[in-house]
């Protein structure tokens, strides 16, 4: 009876390390594949060296907005769509003022 509990136990071990290694060697392939032949790298390049920064409220932000909606149509997505959405952002007004206090300084003049 021992003995055929330890030859099961360890057939349950080994294929759960087989299932393990097959599942490495999947991962490996998938992640190769995507850093061969997938568009994932050009696509944040374009993102940050064309479009560039994309601050709440700049034209780039609204230039990555389209530029994300047009990728999603070309990729074949099922559905795409934008939704409306506040995003806060600053917005210079007034004039500009800029002052300065030295304490403890003594002018010779």
């Amino acid at each position: 009876m021992k003995h055929k509990l330890f030859v099961a136990a360890s057939l349950f071990f080994s294929m759960n390390l087989l299932g393990q290694h097959s599942d490495e060697q999947f991962i490996s392939k998938i992640a190769d594949e995507i850093l061969t032949n997938a568009k994932a790298y050009d696509n944040l390049r374009t993102l940050t060296k064309t479009i560039g920064a994309r601050l709440a409220g700049s034209p780039q932000m609204y230039k990555a907005e389209a530029w994300g909606y047009q990728l999603l149509e070309q990729s074949g997505s099922d559905r795409v769509t934008k939704q409306p959405v506040m995003v806060p952002h600053w917005v210079r007004g007034g004039k500009d003022e800029a002052s300065a206090v030295l304490k403890g300084v003594k002018r010779n003049h």
